[in-house]
């Protein structure tokens, strides 16, 4: 715990610390927090699996969660088992058009045959390759779904 002392500044244990040292220790503080907080989540397994600790979702610095990849990451939207759960669909189908299983983002990622093209082999650790294959999915689920929808107005980085 870093304490504030009138006449020593910051502490932590006793000892004083520099600014640095401070933003280093509360990061470190919470951090740890949010590690706890989310081992304790019961829901979203998908995304657990994905991201199995906050520091493993952290790795990607350079990542702005956005419309497409969000969706695939949390198994919401365009996916037909989702919006079945919501009554969002006339017949209520969750089958995905490939025969093979529910529509959802585990199947449409890991095994459907119909998206297999750049499809990633490994998924113990989510990289920047597999952002941009869960992007082009969702895309594509958006066109198979919306059969007037057109990708041409929305930028490569949405």
């Amino acid at each position: 715990m870093i304490n504030y002392d009138e006449s020593n500044g910051l502490e932590h244990n006793g000892a004083p610390l520099t600014l640095k040292e401070a933003r280093a220790c509360w990061r470190e503080n919470t951090l740890q927090k949010w590690e706890e907080e989310w081992a304790k989540m019961g829901n979203s397994q998908w995304t657990h699996s994905l991201f199995p600790t906050v520091g493993s979702r952290l790795k990607l610095r350079n990542y702005t969660p956005n419309f497409w990849t969000t969706q695939a990451i949390t198994n919401h939207s365009v996916f037909r088992g989702y919006l079945a759960s919501r009554g969002r669909i006339i017949d209520e189908d969750k089958s995905c058009p490939c025969g093979f299983g529910t529509e959802m983002a585990e199947h449409c990622l890991l095994e459907c045959p119909s998206f297999t093209d750049g499809r990633p082999m490994d998924w113990s650790e989510v990289t920047n390759d597999h952002l941009q294959y869960m992007r082009r999915t969702v895309v594509k689920l958006w066109e198979i779904e919306n059969p007037h929808f057109t990708l041409r107005n929305v930028s490569k980085e949405e």
